[in-house]
């Protein structure tokens, strides 16, 4: 036995009753003690060992994993902040030209027309060089989309649409999933800016349906990037462009009430987002262009459909945006948009009555349109512009001289005449 014996003790708490307690007997042999074997001694250590060194290596990989997507993130962002630079660079390039050909290619623009082909050359310097990477892909579809815009004005749809068609396909397959939300966001409202230009193409050849199908497709992205982040200012600025696009197309199809619908959701997004106004060095790339731009297509839907009173309140709300924001007056395109809101807004008070004001107006853009010839002499649309508003203006003074009263209004047929300079 093991000589285990049982006493009876009293309770060590002062209790009454009994307790019992096992001791050990001294004349019993020492008790057994249970070792494990050197050689799972060693096991276990290298068990544990290697446990620890799994747990190192995950983390190492977790580190390099997220170091590498930071990396293609950074280059990407990089990548597309360069495209989009050199991109803007020759934007104004073209967009300057466009003035000189009067917003068309010019057969005898040979200057011209070699500065655009020089543009394209530029392009397909991008969309010509190698790579899988999503960086290079990525910017490879900008210039593809850009590429296409340009091939528009240049009267070469088909040109065009082969851009756009690759430039889908492209954006189409890049990878979405495990990619930053940013980045995602980017592609996506990247897709929806190249099915607006795609509608362009679409309304050149004549195809509305189409053009409408397009747009669609662009209103599903940045509709599904605010379902997950409503908040997202980029996202509710690619959808006012959808917006904005459409409702000009059917300005020029003269559809008012669903330009003006567009129109009119595109308004607060742009009113929102001129608090973030900042600094912009480009007239172009700021909020207030937008701004403007929405307002001056609202402003030709109010007068196509007699509503002068209200395109004189939106064009005096544009005129004192331009003038709080003359931190631009060396830029062309504000001086060129500023001659554009002008000469509406002479046209909208002659709609509404006021031959005093609208004179004063039309005076103003005269100074505008003449100032603008006078340092762009190859833009011949200035010179034409100086001379329709004369003509606008002496048809205002003529019809309301002796009658003020008069319910009739020369420049009603104006409204949607002045168009963009510069279309984007």
């Amino acid at each position: 036995m093991c000589g285990i014996q049982m006493e009876r003790v009293e309770s060590s708490f002062g209790m009454n009753g009994d307790q019992y307690q096992t001791e050990i007997s001294p004349d019993a042999p020492p008790p057994l003690t249970v070792t494990e074997p050197p050689q799972m001694r060693r096991r276990s250590f290298l068990a544990q060992r290697w446990r620890s060194l799994l747990v190192i290596g995950a983390i190492i990989v977790a580190l390099l994993t997220a170091g590498r997507k930071l990396f293609q993130r950074q280059l990407l962002v990089d990548q597309l902040q360069r495209t989009k630079e050199e991109c803007g660079r020759a934007e104004q390039n073209v967009l300057f030209a466009m003035a000189a050909m009067g917003d068309h290619i010019d057969p005898l623009g040979i200057e011209s027309r070699w500065l655009a082909g020089e543009e394209l050359a530029f392009y397909k310097s991008i969309y010509d060089q190698p790579g899988d990477e999503p960086a290079q892909r990525f910017a490879v579809a900008v210039a593809r989309e850009r590429a296409g815009l340009l091939n528009l004005k240049l009267q070469q749809p088909e040109a065009a649409r082969l851009c756009f068609t690759l430039a889908i396909h492209i954006l189409d397959s890049l990878p979405t999933k495990n990619v930053d939300w940013d980045l995602a966001a980017e592609y996506a409202m990247t897709l929806a800016d190249t099915h607006v230009a795609f509608a362009s193409y679409y309304e050149t050849i004549g195809d509305i349906r189409a053009a409408e199908a397009e747009f669609q497709a662009a209103a599903v992205l940045p509709a599904k990037l605010l379902s997950q982040r409503p908040d997202s200012q980029p996202a509710a600025t690619s959808q006012a462009r959808e917006w904005q696009a459409r409702g000009a197309m059917y300005v020029r199809l003269h559809r008012y009430a669903e330009a003006e619908k567009d129109l009119r959701r595109a308004l607060p997004i742009r009113l929102k987002r001129l608090f973030y106004q900042g600094e912009y060095p480009q007239w172009r790339k700021s909020p207030a262009f937008e701004l403007t731009e929405t307002r001056l297509e609202l402003a030709g839907v109010y007068r196509a459909t007699n509503r002068a009173s209200e395109a004189v309140a939106i064009l005096g709300d544009t005129m004192k945006d331009f003038a709080r924001l003359d931190v631009y007056h060396d830029d062309l395109h504000f001086r060129s948009q500023r001659a554009q809101a002008l000469e509406m807004f002479g046209g909208a008070l002659a709609d509404d009555r006021q031959p005093e004001r609208s004179a004063a107006t039309y005076r103003k853009a005269l100074d505008a349109y003449t100032s603008l010839e006078r340092d762009c002499p190859e833009a011949a649309i200035f010179h034409r512009k100086k001379s329709e508003i004369a003509k606008r203006s002496s048809e205002v003074k003529s019809a309301y001289r002796g009658a003020p009263n008069s319910s009739s209004s020369p420049a009603s047929g104006t409204a949607t005449q002045s168009g963009r300079l510069f279309s984007s």
